[in-house]
């Protein structure tokens, strides 16, 4: 996808998007024990054009940082 991408496009993409992803949660809750968890991360940018290079990975690693605070945290 660009920023000149048609709306189509951006729908589409939206479209498959729910789709791939009730997927993957619909066969993960399969292999799940009763009672377990699941834990997600998704990246996320600013940015909205779609087509730029920043990924966020200084998001990503700081949200696992802070998740594993917390776990250690409410271990103690």
């Amino acid at each position: 996808m660009a920023r000149s991408s048609p709306p189509n496009v951006f729908k589409a993409y939206a479209e498959q998007f729910q789709k791939d992803f009730s997927n993957f949660l619909s066969l993960r809750s399969k292999e799940i024990i009763p009672q377990g968890r699941m834990v997600l991360s998704f990246m996320a940018r600013n940015n909205p054009n779609p087509s730029n290079e920043d990924y966020g990975w200084e998001l990503i690693a700081k949200s696992l940082l802070d998740l594993v605070s917390e776990v250690i945290f409410f271990s103690l």
